[in-house]
């Protein structure tokens, strides 16, 4: 039995950090620092409210949300509740239909560096 009185609240944090270069002079530091490094985001929620429910492993149990890096990038944010990633995904995606979604939310996403710095 969970020994709470009410629901978690809903925040995703971490979502920029820095990369390894191994290409780059030194530590192999990332010379434009912390930031959004995927091209698509997937927020996973697991939905059971029971602990006699509860199967991490049963994709029933989850839902997913998918954000392109963009649409993250416009909120200027470094952590999302979820309304906020509702809104941002236009709604949840179900399991079978995930790969279609994280596919169509990368058509035309890139980021700063996808030329010769991170190839070089």
């Amino acid at each position: 039995m969970w020994d709470q009185k009410r629901l978690s609240t809903l925040k995703f944090s971490g979502l920029q950090g820095t990369r390894f270069n191994p290409h780059a002079p030194g530590e192999g530091g990332d010379p434009l620092g912390r930031r959004l490094n995927a091209v698509v985001y997937v927020f996973c929620v697991q939905t059971a409210t029971e602990h006699d429910l509860y199967d991490q492993l049963d994709v029933a149990q989850w839902t997913f949300y998918v954000v392109s890096r963009s649409d993250l990038a416009m909120t200027g944010l470094k952590s999302l509740g979820i309304a906020r990633v509702e809104l941002l995904s236009g709604g949840a995606t179900a399991w079978e239909n995930l790969k279609a979604a994280v596919t169509a939310a990368a058509v035309g996403q890139g980021r700063e560096d996808d030329g010769d710095w991170w190839t070089a």
